[in-house]
């Protein structure tokens, strides 16, 4: 899958993002997300528990069987904060679960600056306590959202979030995320 978003008016060069996804049996989901942001300001290492107001990517994955997709806040709804790199060298990215400790993904995500913004590259891999499995058939819930910080200033803190299929309140209710199956076929 292959999709891309553009910015809100404040120009794509400000926020915009390209996705890219695929899957192994058993192994994880991978993504590549590209980010056009012209000015790169991730959370300084003592600003990470509030890392959401910088430039940031939220990933939303809901591994619950299907029945209970899309009700009401429970475990098996992970939120996870990606800080992206701010130097030119591939390097890990410092990650934050929103539930930490009772997350069902585990992640692994490394990125760089790039000339115009910034690359995540990742993978989602189920834990023990996930439902969610890497086959063929199986199916959940999952959302990127970029949040844009021009700034340190509290008034150039997450000034914009774009998400690739639902809104500002990804955090409350996964109705809005993406549906996703993986393919019988591998395909």
């Amino acid at each position: 899958m292959c999709t891309e978003k553009k910015g809100d008016g404040r120009g794509k060069d400000d926020l915009s993002f390209t996705l890219k996804t695929l899957w192994r049996k058993g192994d994880g989901i991978y993504f590549l997300l590209k980010v056009k942001d012209n000015i790169v300001c991730p959370a300084l290492e003592d600003k990470t528990a509030t890392a959401w107001k910088y430039d940031c990517l939220e990933l939303y994955f809901d591994s619950r069987e299907c029945s209970k997709q899309g009700t009401l806040l429970s475990d098996g709804m992970d939120q996870v904060i990606v800080i992206p790199q701010a130097v030119e060298a591939v390097a890990p990215c410092t990650v934050r679960y929103g539930l930490e400790g009772r997350n069902q993904v585990e992640v692994q995500y490394v990125g760089r600056k790039t000339a115009d913004g910034y690359l995540i590259e990742g993978k989602v891999i189920p834990n023990e306590k996930s439902f969610f499995r890497v086959q063929g058939g199986s199916q959940f819930r999952m959302d990127f959202m970029p949040d844009d910080a021009d700034g340190t200033e509290s008034k150039q803190l997450r000034k914009a979030a774009m998400a690739l299929h639902g809104d500002f309140g990804n955090y409350r209710n996964s109705d809005v995320w993406g549906r996703y199956e993986l393919s019988l076929d591998g395909k």
